[in-house]
């Protein structure tokens, strides 16, 4: 299982890095796309395993769901100095349009031991979100009317490259930006049964939490740009049962494939490829061509889909008016909605249901 040119002996090399308590402070964290060029191996994760609390302190609300497979990578050298980590993706779809989520990693360090099936590392990551919404007939009525009031306004996130950045921390403290990834399924909490993938073949496995911080703005931003960001992350948590809710603590047990040989050319255009994203008919490097489950289950095995929740679809309504209220007149809705009456992809029925919430929520 171990390619042939490994020689290991970097996870040694200093006595602070031995387990149990591994301690990397004499490293350098570098960005993850600086020592790409140092790179010889990398372990694959075949299954990253999301799980968090849709109401955090209450255990029984704990839900499991997979990220897309074969994004991320653990990527090192011969010694096994660990220089750089890709890490997931995950898109949730609804009746708004895609919602999608990364994690992006911004700086690393640590080692990984082939023959021992061990690693200690430490990164910080900065969470993205951006979503593709649905403009055609089958999309949803409402979020088809709210996409022609900010259609044309800029800096919003239709894009990975316009997406929100919502920052991390380890947990309990905000000003620790680096957490740690080590051996092993997280001890936090018991994962069931069709979470773990030993029998599947995999070589390794490791854990990590993350807790979710504030909403990172850009310079410049506008306010209307900023209530739109605070609209979306809404809808996102919505739909992700509570998954980025400030506070809430991410946990992912990490399982990986067999070592492999490097070739820095498909790592760096593998890189490239996934910072631009899903986007590309929401397709996934899957080696068996599937996407993620991206269902949400409970320990048991259930169903957790927030969306078929009557309460989901209100508490979208709610808030997307709540928006249009705050950040357009009354003047600038009524224009909008004289512009849906010639609009042939709002139907009749599309029609009766946006002028009904306007009555309901007095904008009309």
């Amino acid at each position: 299982m171990i390619p042939e040119g490994w020689t290991g002996g970097f996870s040694e090399s200093n006595p602070d890095f031995a387990y149990p308590d591994v301690d990397l402070t004499s490293l350098e964290v570098f960005t993850n796309m600086a020592n790409i060029d140092k790179l010889t191996r990398m372990q694959r994760v075949r299954h990253p395993e999301f799980s968090w609390q849709m109401v955090p302190g209450v255990p029984s609300t704990r839900v499991f769901t997979t990220f897309a497979k074969y994004i991320s990578r653990l990527g090192y050298d011969d010694e096994g100095r660990v220089w750089s980590i890709i890490c997931p993706q995950q898109g949730f779809g609804s009746a708004i349009g895609n919602l999608n989520f990364e994690v992006t990693v911004t700086g690393n360090r640590g080692w990984t031991d082939e023959p021992n099936r061990s690693t200690g590392v430490e990164l910080s990551v900065t969470g993205q979100l951006w979503f593709n919404a649905k403009n055609k007939e089958d999309g949803n009525a409402l979020f088809r009317l709210l996409m022609r009031f900010v259609k044309n306004l800029p800096d919003l996130p239709f894009s990975k490259s316009d997406a929100i950045q919502v920052s991390t921390n380890t947990p309990g403290d905000v000003n620790q930006q680096l957490f740690t990834v080590r051996d092993g399924m997280d001890p936090a909490y018991n994962a069931p049964f069709f979470k773990t993938h030993w029998n599947d073949g995999a070589y390794a496995n490791v854990h990590l939490q993350a807790q979710i911080g504030a909403i990172i703005p850009r310079p410049g931003q506008s306010l209307i740009a900023t209530r739109f960001n605070s609209l979306f992350i809404a809808l996102l948590n919505f739909g992700s049962g509570n998954m980025l809710g400030f506070g809430n603590i991410l946990s992912w047990n990490i399982w990986f494939d067999a070592p492999e040989i490097v070739d820095q050319k498909e790592w760096q255009n593998h890189a490239e490829k996934w910072r631009d994203s899903l986007n590309t008919n929401l397709t996934y490097p899957d080696q068996e061509g599937n996407q993620p489950d991206g269902g949400m289950m409970y320990f048991d095995g259930s169903n957790a889909n927030p969306q078929r929740n009557a309460r989901f679809i209100l508490d979208q309504t709610e808030a997307i008016w709540k928006f249009i209220r705050g950040s357009f007149s009354t003047d600038e809705i009524n224009a909008q909605v004289r512009s849906m009456h010639m609009d042939d992809s709002f139907s009749e029925n599309d029609e009766e249901e946006i002028l009904g919430q306007l009555r309901r929520y007095q904008l009309l």
